[in-house]
């Protein structure tokens, strides 16, 4: 999520005129400018988190990937000229002492803060997160969890934003490594051949970061997000600004018109800065293109130091240096509050104001009584036998657990996984027959549940809710039928019933179809029905182009192909009744970039285009609706508070969905001959005439995230639906 990697170690090999302290103020090297750059970094992330405001706060990590590159490449250039080599027992010795303190306190707090306030899944699920992030693999966590930082839904991890210490964690594995070697080989050149030497290095490393990050960015950008290799050139720009600047002094005319030059580049470069701030967006492309906007512009303002002009006079205002000095703190801090604070005061500005003065308070206690005392250490460089042996440890120990990340047992990094390895998920439970409710008792229950108080006792309850609640018929894995658009060949398939049954009903579309197989099933088995369920993930069949990989430039086109080996497979089968149903959100996701009533209409053109190619297989058809988009119970449920916290409001997306559904099949009627096709408006299945959608009905928990039924309500959803689609199969 964001970052906060303030001020580099402060530590470093002990004191002298060469070597010293890059953030002791007073000494030649602390710069004002800088600590004020990281106060605007960490300030636009943290009001970007409370108020939503910038947009673009999330640049302030990109600044601080810049700053960091500057003052840590200082720091080891200053270490080679004072002791002839570069150290990395003493390196990582500071890194240690600058981050670990604060950055595991905030761990374990959070960890005990989640179990106190959350469910066992999510508290166990922020504990894995946790562990990834105290390992520095907390971003390849992210990836491999499949987390779209920019377009995040789904409830947020209090410990996400550590993805990026993990980037430079890992940029500085590799770094100082290179860096020995090319200081010792070219030990004998000058000093000007030397530093053309590393500025070639690192430009080449630059250059060859951003290739991969636009490689990236067009094939997934919520992988290009996260990606440590993609990320690494804005570190590696600050260092090229280290080195292209490492000369005792710089040569530069002390006269009024160069530092007026210097005035005007330094002010260029921050206007960039706030104006990526504040014009930017979830939907810009990020990190490419956009982040060469932040970083050039504060490469920019670290290259010009305009040390008496507008640019250092602004940067050095109190409350800047202020912010600035307690910037990692802040960026600690300031997240796990922001998200264990919503659930105690809700989601407001009064609220949010609250948040950051306890956030600023909290991390001034930080910054004075878990920093600074670490800091204070110097470490001295060890012998070169212990540099190689330390090096090689702490990158296989970090490459190991990124594999362990990415291709790793799934407990590792799922609480659901986690838990049915302990022992401890509850086994899905199956609705009884007469507890099913009719549709007006249905409706009753929604009403209720909308006014209600108190929770009642829940199935599955909150300790128990994980996506193992789903039907199985979601799964991804050979048991389940859901496919991966990626996968050729025929879909896989799950089948409820007997072959020896005399009709065949097929159910397809995506994940939220899938949802619904056990609605299907408990009400067309008993009734002599074979269920055939089948679909892909994120890809509905209604024929429009979407994109609900985060922009992935081959998901439409793969999406067309599933779609038709959808159809191919229905075509096949020859079933009496095909059951057809998709997400809303896919309006969200629209490949044209339509909104409003252009998606909508859009919708409605992909759903008679769907319902004609249908038409030509002489099998009836319904197209059901999706359960109303609902706040994730992920993020709502706690142990304070009522079920008022998880009573969501039915949206406009919803509505439009229904309409351009409902308008679609309307269009098409006439083209199914004898046979019919029906749209089942599910909307009062799952929230009050006014638009109010409890979490639960009865005793039932509906979803188990914003948009996927639990196993036992789409059971108890069977008696409903039959009674709704009887009317249709009985013409």
């Amino acid at each position: 999520m964001i970052r906060a990697r303030t001020r580099p170690d402060r530590s470093g090999p002990a004191r002298s005129s060469t070597v010293v302290d890059p953030e002791a103020r007073g000494t030649s090297t602390f710069r004002r400018d800088i600590e004020g750059l990281r106060a605007i970094a960490v300030l636009i992330v943290v009001l970007g988190h409370f108020f939503r405001l910038p947009a673009g706060g999330y640049i302030g990590v990109d600044v601080f990937f810049v700053i960091s590159g500057y003052l840590i490449t200082g720091i080891l250039l200053r270490g080679e000229r004072r002791f002839g080599r570069v150290s990395l027992t003493a390196f990582y010795g500071q890194r240690a002492r600058r981050i670990l303190p604060a950055g595991t306190l905030v761990l374990l707090v959070t960890v005990v803060a989640a179990f106190a306030l959350w469910p066992t899944p999510r508290a166990t699920q922020t504990l894995l997160d946790s562990a990834a992030a105290a390992a520095f693999v907390g971003n390849w966590h992210l990836i491999a969890m499949g987390t779209d930082y920019l377009q995040a839904a789904d409830a947020v991890s209090p410990v996400q934003h550590y993805w990026s210490l993990a980037v430079e964690e890992q940029f500085y594995i590799v770094w100082p490594l290179l860096l020995m070697v090319l200081l010792w080989v070219s030990r004998r050149w000058e000093a000007p051949a030397r530093r053309r030497l590393l500025l070639v290095a690192l430009g080449l490393v630059a250059l060859a970061s951003l290739a991969v990050a636009a490689y990236r960015q067009a094939r997934d950008p919520s992988v290009a997000y996260f990606d440590s290799v993609g990320r690494a050139w804005e570190v590696a720009a600050g260092a090229l600004v280290a080195v292209g600047t490492s000369t005792a002094s710089r040569r530069r005319p002390d006269d009024g018109r160069h530092r007026g030059r210097l005035a005007a580049i330094g002010l260029l470069g921050l206007v960039a800065v706030f104006a990526a701030a504040f014009t930017l967006d979830t939907g810009s492309s990020f990190p490419y293109p956009w982040a060469l906007v932040p970083v050039l512009g504060t490469v920019v303002v670290i290259w010009a130091r305009d040390e008496n002009g507008p640019v250092a006079r602004l940067l050095g205002l109190a409350p800047l240096q202020f912010a600035g000095r307690i910037s990692y703190s802040l960026y600690l801090w300031h997240f796990p509050i922001g998200i264990f604070g919503a659930v105690l005061l809700g989601d407001s500005v009064f609220a949010g104001l609250v948040l950051l003065m306890m956030s600023i308070g909290v991390s001034v206690l930080s910054q004075r009584w878990v920093e600074t005392p670490f800091r204070a250490h110097r470490a001295a460089p060890g012998p070169l036998r212990l540099d190689v042996v330390v090096a090689a440890g702490v990158a296989v120990l970090i490459v190991g657990m990124i594999g362990v990340q990415l291709k790793g047992p799934a407990l590792v990094r799922s609480s659901a996984a986690a838990l049915d390895a302990l022992g401890r998920s509850a086994p899905q439970r199956t609705f009884p027959t007469t507890g099913e409710p009719q549709a007006a008792r249905l409706q009753a229950m929604i009403a209720q549940a909308a006014d209600a108080t108190s929770w009642p006792n829940l199935s599955p309850s909150a300790d128990e809710l994980t996506a193992a609640q789903a039907p199985p018929q979601m799964s991804l894995a050979p048991t389940g039928c859901r496919n991966d658009v990626a996968s050729p060949g025929i879909p896989r398939t799950c089948e409820g019933g007997t072959t020896a049954a005399t009709r065949t009903a097929v159910l397809v579309g995506d994940s939220v179809a899938l949802s619904w197989a056990p609605t299907l099933e408990r009400a067309l088995v008993p009734q002599g029905w074979r269920v055939v369920s089948l679909g892909y993930a994120s890809c509905p069949l209604v024929a429009v182009d979407v994109n609900q990989r985060a922009a992935n430039s081959r998901f439409p086109a793969q999406c067309r192909d599933a779609r038709q080996r959808m159809l191919d497979e229905v075509g096949r089968l020859q079933p009496d009744l095909v059951v057809v149903s998709s997400s809303e959100g896919s309006l969200l996701y629209l490949d044209s970039g339509a909104t409003g009533s252009a998606a909508q209409a859009e919708w409605q053109r992909g759903t008679a285009a769907t319902l004609t190619a249908l038409s030509r297989l002489d099998t009836d058809v319904v197209v059901l609706g999706a359960p109303p988009r609902v706040d994730d119970p992920a993020t709502c449920l706690s142990r304070v508070g009522g079920p008022s916290r998880c009573l969501s409001h039915r949206g406009e997306l919803t509505d439009e969905a229904a309409a351009a559904t409902a308008a679609a099949v309307a269009e098409t009627r006439a083209s199914f001959g004898q046979r019919s096709v029906t749209s089942v408006d599910v909307r009062a299945w799952f929230c009050t005439p006014d638009g109010r959608c409890p979490a639960f009905a009865g005793d039932t928990m509906l979803r188990t995230d914003s948009t996927h039924l639990t196993m036992r309500a789409a059971q108890m959803l069977g008696t409903v639906f039959a009674a709704a689609v009887a009317p249709a199969l009985a013409e």
